[in-house]
């Protein structure tokens, strides 16, 4: 009925079906529930007809119907939450239909191999709807299709790893209908097999909706394509391009195209992506090492629509995300340089010893080991980056006055967090990540 909770056990099920309620949360418990290789309707797996409904930890794959675009999702209905799901091997992940109402967001899910191959099909394709959010996910390797394709009047693509990875994908992001664009905060990597030189496409089938504004900020391109561009407009008709702080590395172009107001400042170019001196690509690990020039040049940014163009968060691999520390002014790209985390706040002058906190990153509870000869009582508070105090506890060093402290994080959200460790005139401060 409207407004009810289904809870779907982990599992395999080779099965498909309608969803006709309004306001329904489809949640897979105890990891995902795969549904899989049987369509409904000639359409999808789910074949969604409410409005408002939330889909988590679902797994859907093999769907494949008589018009080659069988999808894990076909939204019929307006307004869609997808949640850490997965669409992989489907001839369409989600496909959406036209909903000028509607408004879609999807976070902490993964796309892989799907489309059909007929470039029609893709990893994600969103008809008009009014909004369309991608954030904190990793898109890769379409099959010939584009592995995002949005005609969203909105479209925000925000901190996503999104890659062709040795796949044949065309774009990366394919927006063919202009409309307002924001895309921050990415690390989008085009493979040599892809069928497009292009990464990102705006307006190339028709400005056909209401706005014309393009705005790339804080991404990290890279390509290993001989040539090509990074962004392709049309030849006329955009009013607005905005890109920033972006780092562009690879043997492409940064635009083509034109547009009536142009702001390219503050980008890095970097032929040879070596030169961007990226920590560890094998591992799609895309943050700047120090001595990048990428490093503590970025300008200022703004806000548009509501969405900040320097992100407050950045893509963590795979699928994850957490807070976007900086120190000094931001770097250009996707990811801040975080130096080690033993000298992020070097300790204090004192005879007090901590070390950890460990586990890095953390999930529920870390651990210090602290030895003080003088203090035989401490205090531990745990602060957000922005100084709120959100634990504290104490703790009675043994003698000669060494303990082993745990440190109570569940309920805390993926980020950095300061750890200060005080007691008399002693006090120090350390980093911690939770994952």
């Amino acid at each position: 009925r409207d407004g009810d909770t289904v809870l779907v056990d982990a599992g395999e099920y080779a099965d498909a079906c309608r969803w006709t309620a309004n306001d329904l949360v489809i949640r897979g418990v105890g990891g995902y529930a795969h549904v899989r290789d049987r369509t409904t309707a000639g359409k999808a797996i789910w074949v969604i007809q409410g409005n408002n409904t939330t889909v988590e930890w679902i797994e859907f794959s093999g769907a494949t119907v008589q018009d080659c675009n069988g999808a894990g999702i076909r939204q019929e209905g307006a307004d869609l939450t997808v949640r850490h799901c997965f669409f992989h091997d489907n001839e369409n992940g989600i496909l959406a239909g036209d909903n000028a109402q509607s408004r879609i967001l999807i976070e902490h899910s993964r796309f892989a191999r799907n489309g059909y191959g007929d470039g029609y099909s893709h990893n994600m394709y969103i008809n008009h709807v009014a909004e369309f959010t991608i954030r904190y996910s990793f898109v890769e390797a379409a099959k010939v299709g584009h592995n995002v394709k949005s005609r969203a009047f909105r479209t925000f693509i925000l901190c996503n790893g999104i890659t062709s990875g040795d796949g044949t994908t065309s774009r990366e992001i394919d927006l063919p209908n202009g409309g307002l664009a924001v895309v921050a905060g990415n690390v989008i990597v085009h493979g040599s097999a892809t069928q497009n030189s292009n990464l990102l496409g705006y307006g190339l089938e028709g400005l056909s909706n209401p706005i014309h504004s393009l705005f790339v900020t804080h991404n990290t391109f890279v390509t290993a394509r001989g040539a090509g561009l990074f962004v392709q407009l049309p030849g006329s008709g955009t009013d607005t391009l905005v890109m920033r702080n972006n780092i562009f590395a690879g043997r492409a172009s940064a635009a083509g195209g034109d547009a009536a107001l142009l702001d390219t400042a503050a980008n890095l170019l970097a032929r040879d992506p070596a030169d961007a001196r990226f920590s560890d690509v094998t591992a799609f690990e895309y943050t700047p090492l120090a001595g990048s020039p990428a490093v503590d040049a970025a300008i200022a940014a703004v806000n548009v629509w509501g969405q900040p163009l320097l992100p407050e968060m950045e893509y963590v691999h795979p699928a994850g995300a957490r807070m976007r520390v900086t120190a000094g002014a931001p770097d250009i790209g996707a990811l801040e340089y975080r130096p080690p985390v033993s000298v992020i706040m070097p300790p204090s002058a004192s005879t007090m010893h901590v070390e950890g906190p460990w586990p890095q990153p953390a999930r529920d509870r870390a651990h210090l080991r602290i030895t003080n000869t003088r203090e035989r009582t401490l205090t531990i508070h745990v602060r957000d980056m922005a100084g709120r105090l959100l634990r504290a506890q104490r703790a009675e060093t043994n003698e000669p006055g060494s303990t082993t402290v745990m440190i109570d994080m569940t309920g805390l959200g993926p980020g950095w967090y300061f750890c200060t460790i005080s007691g008399g005139s002693a006090s120090q401060q350390r980093m911690l990540l939770i994952r």
